[in-house]
């Protein structure tokens, strides 16, 4: 259980980073 939730968190982390880089290329 620990295992999957931690799983989550790093996927969460990796799309808003990537969203965050995505929309930084757009802004510049």
């Amino acid at each position: 259980m620990k295992k999957a939730m931690l799983t989550v968190s790093i996927a969460v982390c990796f799309v808003l980073t990537f969203s965050y880089a995505s929309y930084g290329a757009v802004m510049y």
